[in-house]
């Protein structure tokens, strides 16, 4: 009989124990997808994309190199992107 009572405690002692290695196995899973997704989600540390790049032109006048976009005045005189 006692050796029936060792047995049934010693099963349960190990069910105690197999449940808590899957409870924390379960966590360090979890953990890893997390850590996988927040990767995922940065834009930086996956690919790093080059900005937008145009070409200059050369101004007629003074010669600067300036964006044809958003050129402006340069504040010389007969400046051709000054706003009149």
């Amino acid at each position: 009989m006692l050796w029936y009572l060792l047995l049934i405690a010693g099963l349960y002692v190990v069910y105690i124990i197999g449940q808590r290695v899957f409870f924390v196995w379960q966590i360090v899973r979890q953990v890893k997808q997390m850590q996988q997704q927040m990767q995922k989600d940065q834009p930086g540390q996956q690919e790093k994309k080059r900005p937008e790049t145009g070409d200059l032109i050369a101004c007629p006048k003074c010669g600067v190199y300036v964006s044809p976009v958003s050129a402006s005045d340069c504040g010389r005189d007969a400046c051709p992107y000054s706003e009149k």
